[in-house]
């Protein structure tokens, strides 16, 4: 890959438009060449622990919960800020994610990432 790539980052919220990311970022690693890292962001505080709504995403995805990266913060600020530690060949997120039709508005998270991934 150009420019030293490293990998693909899925960024998942666990709904159902993350799970069509996740798959779509497989394939296009498995394209590329290149690994795919999952990550999750939640807000500051107590560790966290996949509730029901997150095993049943992550079993019906095929994704053990200890290969997801948990960032703290804001999703989208910290979506970009892992893309460009690990040198990201690109980010995949779902369009429709646990904010419903505020995803697919300008400040989504979707959309900022758009604008500030490094890739």
């Amino acid at each position: 890959m150009q420019g030293g790539r490293g990998c693909i980052v899925a960024g998942v919220d666990f709904s159902e438009g993350a799970l069509g990311a996740l798959r779509e970022g497989r394939w296009l690693a498995q394209r590329a060449g290149l690994p795919l890292q999952i990550v999750h962001v939640v807000g500051n505080g107590a560790p966290w622990r996949p509730d029901s709504t997150a095993r049943e995403w992550l079993r019906a995805a095929s994704v053990d919960p200890t290969g997801v990266i948990v960032r703290r913060g804001l999703p989208w600020v910290e979506i970009v800020r892992h893309a460009r530690e690990v040198s990201a060949a690109m980010v995949v997120l779902g369009t429709h994610g646990a904010s419903g039709y505020q995803a697919v508005t300008l400040s989504s998270t979707s959309s900022r990432v758009a604008l500030s991934a490094p890739c």
